[in-house]
């Protein structure tokens, strides 16, 4: 670990970056007496950290690339600073969508490979262990802010919640986060931030993960969570439509439970 970090603002959603001179200082020590044979660095356009990794000499360095974006004003300003020409140390770039490898090469030029996300699947889950309470088990997971669309879900819920019975998780958004968007808390349970096997546990045991991403996604790596966890996804960014998607999971949740079980067993 480097330390502390700071939230910025970046592409619709918050990043957490490290601004502190001990971080570079400990990151760089790390690098000449590590004896590493190779240096990867995510987001080497993260400014600070990601760059001084990508100037590191003597190792090869391979940069993955996340993001999505076509915000020509915060990239032009990076290359005033010198990005594109510190990608240019880079040995291989990697993205991990065409999304994400369209805007690496839109804005810093170079060739990229595309290797999607992986996910670390857990071990298999006792069958009996799913949660089955005759209710709508609705997850959500992700940073309380527009681009992931928690708004749009919640009024989405609130229409639900009147003609089925249903709840809501929300994993990630804290509930100081969460209750100014708030009209009626009921059935509405805010974990906020919490560990991978929580978060996991909250995917199993959901019905289906509503995922109303307004733009902004390279990837969608919580997609790919829910189906390593047999949890089907409604992806939609409409409130009305996301009420209808969410009641169309309802009528199927009994049958999906049941082949969620039988695929569990089959793996104990």
């Amino acid at each position: 670990p480097l330390g502390r970090t700071i939230g910025f603002p970046a592409n619709g959603a918050v990043s957490n970056v490290s601004v502190y001179p001990d971080a570079l200082t400990g990151m760089r020590r790390e690098l000449r007496t590590g004896g590493y044979d190779v240096v990867h660095v995510h987001e080497p356009n993260a400014p600070m950290l990601g760059w001084d990794a990508c100037l590191r000499p003597g190792l090869p360095i391979v940069g993955t690339f996340h993001c999505y974006s076509e915000n020509r004003g915060s990239a032009a300003v990076a290359n005033l600073a010198g990005a594109r020409r510190i990608m240019n140390h880079l040995h291989v770039r990697v993205a991990v969508s065409d999304a994400a490898a369209w805007t690496g090469r839109r804005f810093y030029g170079g060739e990229y490979r595309v290797i999607p996300n992986g996910v670390d699947l857990a071990p298999p889950t006792d069958p009996a262990r799913f949660r089955d309470d005759g209710r709508l088990n609705v997850a959500f997971v992700g940073q309380a802010v527009e681009r992931k669309g928690l708004p749009v879900l919640l009024r989405a819920f609130e229409a639900l919640r009147e003609h089925v019975p249903a709840t809501l998780r929300i994993v990630g958004a804290t509930p100081e986060e969460v209750e100014p968007l708030l009209l009626d808390a009921r059935d509405i349970v805010v974990l906020g931030k919490v560990y991978d096997a929580e978060k996991h546990a909250v995917l199993r045991d959901a019905d289906v993960l509503a995922a109303p991403s307004l733009g902004g996604e390279s990837f969608g790596m919580v997609l790919t969570e829910a189906f390593a966890a047999l949890t089907v996804a409604s992806a939609v960014a409409s409130a009305v439509a996301l009420a209808i998607s969410l009641t169309i999971s309802l009528a199927v949740a009994g049958s999906a439970r049941g082949w969620r079980r039988e695929q569990r067993a089959e793996h104990l």
